[in-house]
């Protein structure tokens, strides 16, 4: 039963810091929580606010519900998204989803 009971603890206490999302601030001030998935990245606002859903693919292909179909990309200066009439950064942040070199500007 001891030796149940320490790996019982260890995932207890790593379990939830696991299942944090992880939070970028685009440049406008607006958060988004980001959710990996196996094409990429989803990017959901916090607030009512904001560019609403967002998706980036491993392709460096963006889409969202209301600006279409677009690109993305990431530079030592952070990272963002560029649509036909729309664009969005999110600066001095990392890309954390991918270790990639893939969509670099």
């Amino acid at each position: 039963m001891k030796g149940f009971a320490i790996p019982l603890l260890f995932a207890l206490s790593v379990g939830p810091a696991l299942a944090e999302a992880i939070t970028y601030t685009a440049s406008d001030g607006v958060e988004y929580a980001a959710t990996p998935n196996a094409h990429g990245v989803v990017l959901e606002p916090r607030d009512a606010g904001g560019a609403g859903k967002l998706y980036l693919g491993k392709a460096c292909d963006a889409f969202s519900e209301d600006y279409g179909k677009g690109t993305w990309g990431w530079a030592n200066g952070g990272f963002g998204a560029d649509f036909p009439d729309f664009e969005i950064r999110f600066p001095r942040q990392e890309v954390q989803w991918t270790d990639s070199l893939d969509c670099r500007w």
